[in-house]
């Protein structure tokens, strides 16, 4: 499936890259933003990583 010429699997690494800059930048507190949304943040990136990692195990087995 493809949205804007690209695979959805390549614009969920985009999505986690982003989040992975955030992360970087509120945890040097460049951005000064709460633990709370940092915490979550990281939450969201583990979350988004373990489900595209098992899709691509999935996808590569079928």
């Amino acid at each position: 499936m493809e949205f804007l010429g690209l695979k959805v699997f390549a614009w969920v690494g985009v999505l986690i890259f982003i989040l992975l800059v955030f992360q970087f930048l509120t945890g040097k507190r460049i951005l000064k933003i709460g633990l709370k949304y940092h915490r979550y943040n990281g939450i969201l990136i583990l979350t988004i990583g373990f489900l595209k990692g098992l899709f691509g195990i999935l996808v590569s087995l079928l």
